[in-house]
């Protein structure tokens, strides 16, 4: 390689795995892992007249790994994507969920709804949110 030129890694997702002189080995993010999450809602029902509700399946034994840098979750409308950002930032009710997401392989503290977090953003021009 000619004099000043730098060869930069790319991790999988994007991530440079270059690190600017300095820094040493000091962390530049955590490790989010996830396994067997299903997610399930009921849908209808009414205890007055103790009509069962239909069960829907959210989300469906997803697994999966997200690395410090740029991670994208995509899919179409409806495929589960807040709900799976939701599931991650340990915002949703626990009573449909199981599985577990690990944060840098530990379980995920109790406070973690406080210190994890995504910005929703509305479509002016429809009723539909981006999540970015």
């Amino acid at each position: 390689m000619s004099e000043g030129r730098v060869a930069i890694d790319m991790g999988t997702n994007g991530a440079s795995k270059h690190q600017p002189a300095g820094l040493g080995q000091q962390r530049r993010g955590a490790t989010v892992s996830f396994h067997n999450i299903d997610y399930k809602v009921t849908i209808g029902g009414n205890c007055l007249c103790r009509k069962k509700g239909t069960i829907k399946e959210i989300l469906i034994d997803l697994n999966g790994l997200m690395k410090p840098g740029l991670n994208a979750i995509m899919g179409a409308t409806g495929s589960g994507k807040s709900s799976f950002l939701d599931v991650l930032a340990a915002r949703k009710d626990p009573a449909g969920l199981s599985g577990e997401v690990l944060i840098d392989g530990a379980h995920q503290p109790p406070n973690f709804k406080c210190l994890s977090g995504y910005v929703v953003q509305r479509h002016h021009d429809s009723d539909q949110w981006d999540l970015w």
